[in-house]
């Protein structure tokens, strides 16, 4: 199915039709986008579930992440109330896929260095650790 028969929010075109978490953290990479996962738990869990190399082992995949999203939405705000029960993060790859000779490690190395000067300003404007 083309990326273009999805709603702009589900799947965006470009990292500019997503909406970035700016409301609730000040932080936009640019390239981050905030996944909520709260319609459907039972079919999430269900979904997880399918993968059973993942949980046969004694790994309890399925679990993990599950709870790992609903640490991403707690954690997502200090002080607002839950946006979502169920939040992922995620990172538009599709620089990658438009600029066939961009290189996949500066690609990332580029989305870190824009993390790292954004958590160090924040620290600045903080007077510091």
């Amino acid at each position: 199915m083309p990326s273009d028969a999805f709603p702009v929010n589900i799947c965006p075109k470009r990292s500019t039709d997503a909406k970035c978490g700016e409301a609730s953290t000040g932080c936009c990479l640019k390239t981050e986008y905030r996944l909520m996962f709260s319609l459907r738990p039972e079919l999430a869990k269900n979904l997880l579930g399918l993968f059973e190399s993942q949980i046969g082992s004694g790994k309890r995949y399925d679990l993990a992440v599950l709870g790992r999203r609903l640490a991403n939405a707690t954690f997502d705000s200090a002080v607002n109330p839950d946006a979502s029960d169920a939040l992922s993060y995620a990172i538009d790859l599709k620089p990658l896929i438009d600029s066939p000779g961009l290189d996949m490690s500066v690609f990332v190395r580029e989305f870190l260095d824009r993390f790292k000067d954004d958590v160090i300003s924040r620290i600045e404007r903080l007077g510091g650790i």
